[in-house]
């Protein structure tokens, strides 16, 4: 026996097993969808087109460019004027890229990592000399 979609009337065509209708309710295009900023924004489109709803919906949170905080696209802006501190760490090496270095677009971890080493090298050579002279002081 053949059941049609439940969502027939929105649009879907599919007739299916008694089984498969249960599984296919979880993916049909023509489920009625909520957007994920539901709570505010109130909109419920088909999982068709909550893609396009939510590519433009004023209440998704989106990351600021800058910091990387989660902000509501309609707040963006007063965000990066007013709020934005401007830093965040690189999840592949660790540094804080600076709100200068996003708009140059001028990170690149190889450099930033080399840097970071030839600083502390410098930095372990400044405490050994130190130690050195301690040393040689006392006796």
């Amino acid at each position: 026996m053949e059941f049609h979609c439940k969502n027939k009337s929105l649009g879907c065509t599919l007739k299916l097993s008694y089984t498969d209708a249960q599984a296919h309710d979880t993916v049909c295009n023509f489920q009625p969808t909520k957007c994920e900023a539901f709570a505010k924004c109130k909109t419920k489109t088909l999982r068709k087109d909550i893609d396009l709803h939510q590519a433009a919906c004023p209440n998704i949170m989106v990351p600021c460019i800058y910091c990387h905080q989660k902000v509501e696209r309609l707040q963006i802006m007063e965000h990066e004027q007013n709020e934005c501190s401007g830093t965040y760490t690189c999840n592949k090496c660790g540094m804080s890229i600076y709100r200068e270095e996003t708009e140059r677009s001028s990170h690149h971890c190889f450099n930033a990592l080399a840097g970071y080493l030839q600083n502390m090298l410098a930095s372990k050579d400044f405490v050994i000399n130190v130690f050195k002279e301690e040393i040689e002081r006392k006796n």
